[in-house]
């Protein structure tokens, strides 16, 4: 496995409907992440739909969710009505979700990234991170050795830490 980080660059702009888009590609090198992106905090599925459909019509391409905004079937729904609608690839979007608190064992962090993923409708998630490590359960470590695995396996592409 290459150890250097891989980014995201730009390609030619590419005009499609109202929408100027980019076309994205790993390459090895730094971390770079899509200028601006969406966040979907306390907005339900159907909020979460029409917010990400909208954000993508206008260029959006990093989309921020997590398990316990419960609406990353919405998020879904609109990744697959966008993509088609507006031409986008699934490499040309940045999809991020997060693993909650109440899933930090091994066994459960593996469960609920799969949850994650049906939810979203998705074979890989491009970040994926813990909400919060909730250190008064110390299963942290664990949660991270499922999502190294999940990595390894290639269902996440970019998993990173905080020291």
């Amino acid at each position: 496995m290459n150890s250097r980080p891989e980014t995201i660059q730009r390609g030619s702009p590419k005009k499609t409907g109202s929408a100027r888009l980019s076309s994205m590609s790993a390459q090895p090198a730094a971390l770079a992440l899509p200028p601006i992106g969406l966040g979907l905090w306390r907005a339900d599925d159907h909020q979460a739909r029409c917010a990400v459909l909208e954000a993508l019509k206008i260029g959006y391409r990093l989309l921020d969710t997590a398990t316990v905004h419960n609406n990353e079937k919405g998020v879904g729904l609109a990744l697959v009505e966008a993509m088609e609608r507006y031409e986008l690839r699934r490499g040309e979007i940045f999809v991020t979700t997060k693993l909650w608190n109440d899933s930090h064992s091994y066994d459960a962090a593996m469960r609920s990234f799969d949850r994650s993923l049906t939810r979203l409708g998705l074979e890989y998630v491009d970040l994926y991170m813990i909400q919060w490590p909730a250190p008064s359960q110390n299963l942290y470590v664990e949660a991270w050795k499922a999502i190294v695995r999940l990595r390894d396996e290639g269902r996440i592409r970019r998993i990173f830490r905080i020291l």
